[in-house]
């Protein structure tokens, strides 16, 4: 990238010196927060301290991961609101994204192959030839939060390049809340959530969750593979978000005190494929589950509330 057109409010003459002036001391990248979940992807991101970008994706792969891969312009936002601004300091942000072997070819850490294009008008040039790396622009710079291809420097200007690790939990240990929790009577909206890992063939090892729920009802978790929706319960706030058509795991006893939102539920859902293998979805289902619980008192015609919902791939 050329500086002297995206300048803000420093001078040409200021600028250019600070802007080439490669890291003579360059930091041993680490982590400065995370991990933060993504929750319409469940992957975990780490912000890495100030690093070049070689250094960065280093100290990514111990981390169990990459440089962060873009996969569409909501989780390019994310990704710069959740980081860009961190700790009080707007920061440059390194991606997975790099042209290091073959000068216009860029390609991802990770070895994926998505084809999102957020590059900022004009880029990448591959200024001087030194242009390899890619960042997001930082905030309060023309197009901030776009693409930019940059050396593999520690600084961009006066700001500081911190890496974005991005790891992707392993097959069956992903999970992905959707959908919004009715409310009870009492005013209780139960959220799910998941532990070990999901499989076709271990015969135990992963907990589906519930909290917050009415205290006292019994429920059941239901689950499909199908897909998600939000199609209203009766005239309540509850919605169904799995596609029918759905099969059951079994009634649980209610736990926690009436009216309170204290009540919970945890069920190994591997036992119970283990116990029916009819119900079991087999390796590489995407499946989506929920709760049903039973509230007499809702206002709904059904008497009964629903969970938010939470999606899962099955590991062999």
């Amino acid at each position: 990238m050329r500086f002297a057109t995206q300048r803000r409010s420093f001078g040409a003459a200021i600028l250019a010196p600070i802007l080439w002036l490669a890291a003579a001391t360059p930091c041993s990248a680490g982590v400065l927060s995370g991990p933060l979940v993504n929750p319409a992807n469940g992957h975990e991101y780490y912000l890495l301290t100030q690093d070049d970008w070689t250094a960065s994706e280093t100290e990514a792969v111990a981390l169990g991961g990459h440089l962060a891969t873009i996969r569409d312009a909501a989780e390019n936002q994310w990704i710069y609101d959740n980081f860009s601004t961190f700790g009080g300091s707007n920061r440059v942000l390194w991606i997975g994204l790099n042209d290091e072997l073959l000068e216009g070819t860029f390609v991802w850490s990770s070895g994926e192959t998505p084809g999102q294009n957020l590059w900022a008008p004009g880029q990448p040039d591959n200024n001087l030839g030194l242009e390899h790396f890619v960042h997001l622009f930082p905030p309060l710079w023309a197009n901030a939060g776009q693409w930019n291809d940059f050396p593999d420097q520690t600084f961009f200007a006066t700001y500081p390049c911190n890496g974005v690790v991005e790891v992707i939990p392993p097959p069956g240990s992903l999970f992905v809340n959707y959908c919004t929790a009715g409310s009870s009577a009492s005013g209780c909206q139960a959220v799910l959530s998941g532990s070990g890992v999901a499989s076709a063939s271990a015969p135990s090892g992963f907990s589906l969750d519930a909290s917050a729920v009415e205290g006292g009802k019994n429920g059941l978790y239901f689950f499909g593979t199908n897909g998600r929706q939000a199609n209203s319960w009766g005239n309540g706030t509850s919605f169904q978000c799995v596609v029918p058509p759905v099969k059951r795991a079994g009634l649980l006893t209610g736990t926690g005190s009436i009216g309170q939102c204290d009540g919970t539920f945890s069920q190994d859902l591997n036992a119970v494929w283990t116990a029916t293998p009819a119900k079991n979805p087999g390796a590489g289902a995407v499946v989506q589950a929920q709760l049903w619980y039973r509230d007499a008192f809702n206002t709904s015609n059904q008497k009964t509330s629903l969970s938010d919902a939470i999606e899962f791939v099955v590991a062999p």
